[in-house]
């Protein structure tokens, strides 16, 4: 019921519905905004390179930090004791904990803008078929196979 009156403009009809109405949505708000705080608190990196260190266990790693809206992000590099996949972003949990974003977060050179984007998954069907992702920057999507399947690997294995 509630879907149909939104579809139909049936909203609340008095100041005190839109009063309630809009506390409702505030402390939704509030409550999804608490639970990606953590975004702000570990920086998400794009690595661009890497290359081994000589006579050292570590990689040297070139990457972005991705913040904020601007496509400018600043690079930085840094050494990490593992290799890691190359175009992929990782979130830094700490000096020598980063966590891959690959497959839920990916980024791309978009090939309607021809710029880089970052993409999420929009949609999925399941194991067989490809998962369709829609950029943050402006909602182009995108369809890939490769990625469903690393989608299925997060999925729970029937016996």
């Amino acid at each position: 019921m509630a879907k149909n009156d939104f579809k139909r403009d049936r909203g609340p009809k008095t100041d005190e519905d839109l009063e309630k109405a809009t506390g409702n949505l505030a402390t939704i708000l509030a409550e999804c905004l608490g639970d990606l705080a953590f975004l702000t608190e570990y920086p998400i990196r794009l690595v661009r390179d890497l290359t081994g260190v000589r006579n050292r266990p570590l990689v040297a790693l070139r990457t972005l930090r991705i913040m904020g809206d601007h496509p400018g992000f600043k690079q930085e590099e840094l050494t990490y004791p593992l290799p890691l996949m190359k175009n992929d972003l990782y979130i830094e949990m700490g000096a020598d904990d980063w966590i891959p974003l690959y497959p839920f977060l990916v980024p791309r050179n978009c090939p309607q803008c021809k710029t880089r984007e970052i993409y999420f998954v929009d949609k999925w069907q399941g194991r067989v078929s490809p998962a369709t992702f829609k950029s943050f920057e402006r909602g182009h999507t995108e369809e890939e196979s490769g990625v469903g399947l690393a989608l299925a690997d997060w999925q729970p294995h029937s016996e």
